[in-house]
């Protein structure tokens, strides 16, 4: 069993897929090599956080030439392979961080989405945030147009069927009409895609996943639908035109066809050459964890600012023109007004001793870029911090040593949080207050 950041189980992985434990052991490790070094993560990745978060190899090598699983979960099919991560911190952390539109979650017996059915589960959170955002306003109603002859003209008058019409001796016109048709390719691939996720959880009633009115878009959808209909092809997708109503089905388009073409757990690598799957970047929902975690200590009176939003600083501008070079996005900025409280990291991995070799010295480097270009905003009891997951160890001498200073008498704190939000908030909270550079307290 693979999960994140951990160690894989070479001789395990050797027994399953290349022959025996001993004998296998070689070939399993030049194909770890292959995939680590000719698959990319971002060609397989879903985005969630609109690729914030720089991408790392699916699998790696340490220091000690122990082999170890990246930050990804989901299925990857390479070479006639396929080995699938599953979350470390179980799938009810995962589902809780991913950034749904709030409809009603449902309990999923573990074993149900253990393995094979774990990334069907998240297609289907997915796919459902998806459609409860789309449809949150309108139905997938699209413009179609028909011909008519009569003898009267509906719509618009086409003149060379017109003028055809009349030079073979009939007396009637052809025109154009538009209308609005729930029956289109948009909605039939919705259909199709919530028929197949039916099949994977045929014990669940989906739609209770949505709240009612949109649930009841969704019924409209699928009773449009004959469960027996084909799927449009690629042509008949491209002939569909999205208005400004409209275009929030574009994504669930892309995903109902990810998930119409199996593109999950089911995946089978047939071609032998280029990788197949479809992955998560937990490094992304850390980040949405740990931002919902400063937004829970940090109230009335501050504002926690995104990396993704609000900040446009770099490290470096040109003393003779406007270029810039060195662009920073911190993960949060905790502002009061024009003063800066908190700069922070949010960091996906272990913070102890090898082999992750954390803290890094880019990490470091990283906050001390950071510190150095927010001095002047930072208030005079202002200070940094790294924020890893509590990966169970007993013992970190970087927490032990601290309080560490900047050159600049910045204080740096290493922070490692729980999974239990409320956990996590409290332990934020117990330790902004006690920080040694802070005078201010959160309640």
């Amino acid at each position: 069993m693979l999960k994140d950041c951990s160690p894989i189980p070479i001789s395990e992985l050797a027994a399953r897929h290349f022959g025996g434990k001993t004998r296998g052991i070689e070939p399993c490790r030049k194909w770890l090599r292959k995939l680590s070094k000719t698959v990319l993560a971002n060609d397989l990745v879903l985005p969630i956080a609109k690729g914030r978060v720089e991408h790392e190899p699916i699998v790696y090598t340490d220091t000690y030439g122990e082999w170890w699983t990246g930050r990804y979960i989901g299925s990857v099919s390479f070479e006639g392979v396929t080995i699938t991560i599953e979350p470390r911190f179980g799938m009810d952390f995962i589902a809780q961080q991913l950034p749904l539109n709030k409809f009603a979650m449902v309990n999923i017996d573990g074993q149900q989405i253990h393995g094979g059915k774990l990334f069907h589960y998240l297609l289907a959170l997915m796919w459902f945030n998806l459609f409860s955002k789309a449809a949150k306003h309108r139905l997938p109603v699209v413009k179609v147009e028909t011909q008519l002859s009569s003898n009267v003209i509906r719509g618009r008058l086409a003149i060379r069927p017109t003028i055809c019409k009349r030079a073979s001796g009939l007396d009637s016109v052809v025109s154009i009409s538009s209308q609005k048709v729930l029956l289109n390719p948009l909605s039939i691939c919705i259909a199709l895609a919530f028929n197949k996720l039916q099949r994977w959880f045929p014990k669940q009633d989906l739609l209770h996943w949505l709240p009612s009115t949109v649930a009841l878009r969704l019924q409209q959808v699928t009773g449009a639908v004959s469960r027996h209909h084909s799927l449009p092809s690629e042509a008949e997708l491209n002939k569909v035109r999205y208005t400004s109503l409209t275009s929030a089905y574009k994504p669930l388009m892309k995903l109902s066809l990810q998930i119409l073409g199996n593109r999950g757990n089911d995946i089978k690598d047939d071609s032998h050459s280029k990788a197949k799957g479809l992955l998560l970047d937990v490094a992304e929902l850390w980040e949405i964890y740990v931002l919902n975690a400063l937004k829970g200590v940090y109230q009335e009176g501050f504002k926690v600012v995104h990396g993704t939003k609000g900040t446009n600083d770099f490290l470096l501008s040109s003393a003779k023109t406007e270029k810039t070079m060195g662009k920073l996005l911190p993960d949060y900025l905790v502002k009061t007004n024009n003063s800066i409280h908190v700069i922070a990291d949010a960091k996906y991995k272990r913070l102890g001793d090898a082999p992750w070799l954390s803290p890094k010295r880019d990490d470091l480097y990283q906050m001390n870029a950071y510190m150095s270009r927010y001095q002047s905003p930072l208030s005079s009891d202002g200070y940094c911090m790294l924020i890893y997951p509590e990966w169970g160890d007993k013992k970190l001498n970087v927490v032990e040593h601290g309080p560490w200073l900047f050159s600049s008498g910045v204080a740096l704190s290493f922070v490692t949080l729980s999974t239990d939000m409320q956990s996590a908030i409290q332990h934020l909270r117990n330790m902004i207050n006690t920080a040694p550079s802070t005078s201010f307290k959160v309640g």
